[in-house]
């Protein structure tokens, strides 16, 4: 059995004319019948909305599979937040003034997500690269008082807990450094599904750490889908047919399958 993984955006690609190429081609594998559907992390347990297409395929002569059923969350996005993050990951002055503008001026829109959002936008290879779509994440802002007895305006006077975060700045004001940030490699490799820490990172860069994790797959979706490609493969008669893909050679120790 095999199975295959890419982006929902395939289904759509050249009009859907890719898509309907690359089943043809999958269908014709001799002797192998395909299935395929498409999961989303966020419905397999991982608090990340990662939509991915998965063929997967079995040799020998049976119905098609049927995928993972929806499993509710394990966690949300606060749950996988470092306590103590350092500070080279919150946006500069300068690169919130950058986006802001950008919201302004272009269609693209700068929207960080809260932390008590449910899930995070989907990762990408090039997340440090903070590219539109890649998640922020916000502090919690807390109002605890108002010194404006005046009543200048509704901004005028207002206390915040240091706890918290600043308040967005008027057009006259200053946008202050340290409210919104990216997130750490860690907080990526627990939003694709390491939720014990289990990875070690080694030396490895910030760069290559955020290029790795989000080129990976979601462990949890992945997990999942195995178990289930397990359990339909009890039902494969694999000896039908015996032609033509593979090349059986056996010994005492262990079976060897080779392609073609």
């Amino acid at each position: 059995m095999f199975s295959v993984e890419n982006v929902r955006g395939l289904l759509s690609s050249n009009g859907g004319e890719d898509w309907k190429n690359i089943l043809k081609d999958f269908n014709s594998l001799k002797g192998y019948t395909i299935s395929w559907g498409i999961m989303n992390a966020k419905e397999q347990g991982t608090p990340q909305n990662r939509e991915r297409v998965f063929i997967v395929g079995f040799r020998g002569q049976h119905t098609n599979m049927s995928f993972p059923q929806k499993q509710p969350l394990k966690y949300v996005l606060k749950d996988l937040l470092e306590n103590e993050v350092d500070e080279k990951y919150f946006l500069s002055e300068k690169m919130l003034r950058s986006f802001i503008k950008k919201d302004k001026e272009t269609s693209f829109k700068f929207k960080p997500l809260n932390r008590d959002s449910e899930t995070s936008n989907c990762l990408t290879a090039r997340y440090f690269k903070m590219s539109i779509g890649d998640p922020y994440i916000k502090e919690e802002l807390k109002q605890v008082g108002n010194i404006d007895t005046v009543g200048h305006n509704s901004l005028w006077g207002r206390v915040y807990d240091t706890n918290g975060i600043a308040p967005t700045q008027n057009v006259k004001g200053v946008l202050l450094k340290g409210n919104i940030r990216r997130l750490t490699p860690r907080e990526c490799a627990r939003i694709q599904g390491d939720f014990e820490d289990k990875f070690k990172f080694g030396s490895a860069s910030d760069t290559k750490l955020y290029e790795f994790i989000g080129n990976a797959m979601d462990i949890s979706t992945t997990k999942n889908l195995i178990i289930k490609m397990l359990e339909h493969l009890k039902g494969v008669d694999i000896d039908k047919p015996r032609e033509p893909s593979f090349k059986q050679s056996y010994n005492k120790k262990q079976a060897e399958l080779t392609l073609f």
